[in-house]
């Protein structure tokens, strides 16, 4: 999976759901594997641990994420 089609998914995503409830994606492309990191708090910085999340679960594999940055981008 690419960058750019990740991202149309995830703007699919939260055309369908909304962004209020939008949680951190992480996309492992090798697995075809998908994960969320339910629970994480609106009012913390994702960044960080997000990122450091998503590193623990693809390894050495490579892996894309979306999280929301600001009210309305991700």
């Amino acid at each position: 999976m690419t960058l750019d089609e990740f991202a149309a998914i995830t703007g699919n995503v939260i055309a369908d759901q909304g962004f209020d409830g939008f949680q951190p994606t992480a996309c492992l492309p090798e697995r075809r594997e998908v994960r969320t990191l339910a629970g994480f708090p609106d009012d913390e910085d994702p960044e960080d641990s997000v990122l450091e999340w998503a590193a623990v679960l693809a390894g050495e594999q490579e892996f894309l994420v979306a999280f929301k940055t600001n009210a309305s981008h991700f």
